[in-house]
């Protein structure tokens, strides 16, 4: 890989953290501003337009059955997200959003320890994420 590639993707995940560590002040202001169902619909009508050209991609064929199994599932996704997402809009009315980033950042060391507990193998990288 050239170090331009790697400049690039360092930059990406840098930017990504940054969008991830603002989400939750972010939230809590819109919350103090508006309502939370408008301050979700203007989150995710924003999701929608970013992502809008990919949905577009390929009109006209005929979508096989592991599209089909994919669109559909990805809608599964998409409502426990949503539904996440409007959970954390509610809960961050009572709470502080350092908080509530600090639990859901707990995430990353919860789910291997879960998944660990049901007596899946836990890769090296994963431990040394948790910790």
């Amino acid at each position: 890989q050239s170090s331009n590639e790697i400049w690039k993707a360092r930059s990406l995940l840098i930017g990504a953290a940054a969008l991830y560590g603002t989400n939750f002040s972010l939230v809590k202001l819109l919350g103090d501003t508006m309502p939370e169902g408008v301050s979700l619909t203007i989150r995710f009508a924003l999701a929608a337009a970013v992502t809008l050209p990919w949905l577009f991609e390929g009109i006209g064929e005929m979508p096989n059955s592991d599209v089909l199994t994919a669109t559909w599932l990805g809608f599964e996704v998409g409502l426990y997200n949503s539904i996440g997402y409007v959970a954390q809009a509610v809960g961050l009315e009572t709470t502080q959003a350092s908080k509530s980033a600090f639990i859901c950042s707990l995430a990353v060391v919860v789910v291997p320890l879960l998944d660990f507990i049901t007596g899946k193998r836990i890769e090296t990288r994963q431990w040394i994420g948790a910790v």
